[in-house]
């Protein structure tokens, strides 16, 4: 954020005391983090929202770079989601996960912009329902799929809009970030063990998404 004109309302999130006069910057939105397809756009305002997501397979892990071999261009880093989601909201800086079953709450819940999100540590102890959608790796050679046949949403609209998979803005597919830092769009058809391969950056299925 300081790199991007935005050094004001970084230093008030992260100072250790906010002056009250700061705390309206917390309201803002920070249009480099919408994307400006997303149909919830016009949805009630939120603190700090966000239309861009991480790979939580990836991010959660310490060793990052090291761990990722089935190759940077095999493995999907960020993705779209619409920054409202049913009853939930993606904060650019919450870290919890626990909100994201949408059905089951009354208000909006504020969560973490990530996907693929299991539930990997203290922080984010969601199970399901609660935790998204994941892939599960078994046999040999490896095949990654979700415990139900799902990809990604093909803009829902928004009272269909599930926060546990991912939701492109276009009928023409999903946007997506890769580590080697090339941008694709992925096609709603794309096959679901192909998609749930980008996501795993170890789970050798590498081959079957060149």
């Amino acid at each position: 954020m300081p790199y991007a004109e935005y050094e004001g309302i970084y230093k008030s999130i992260f100072s250790e005391l906010i002056p009250p006069e700061n705390l309206a910057n917390l309201q803002q939105s920070i249009k480099l983090f919408e994307n400006p397809l997303d149909p919830s756009q016009a949805s009630t305002q939120t603190a700090l929202p966000c239309s861009y997501v991480a790979n939580a397979f990836f991010f959660s892990d310490k060793n990052l770079l090291a761990e990722c071999q089935d190759g940077l261009s095999n493995t999907l880093f960020f993705s779209e989601h619409y920054k409202h989601c049913g009853r939930v909201y993606f904060n650019m800086f919450d870290i919890h996960n626990q909100d994201r079953f949408h059905y089951a709450r009354s208000g909006i819940s504020s969560t973490a912009p990530t996907f693929a999100d299991s539930g990997y540590n203290a922080l984010h102890p969601a199970s399901f329902p609660n935790a998204d959608f994941f892939p599960l790796t078994k046999g040999n050679p490896p095949v990654s799929r979700t415990s139900i046949s799902k990809t990604f949403q093909n803009k829902p609209t928004l009272d269909q809009c599930d926060s546990r998979l991912l939701n492109s803005s276009s009928l023409k597919g999903l946007q997506c970030l890769l580590g080697d830092g090339s941008v694709t769009t992925l096609n709603p058809d794309v096959k679901e063990t192909i998609f749930w391969a980008l996501i795993t950056p170890n789970g050798g299925e590498a081959s079957e998404t060149n």
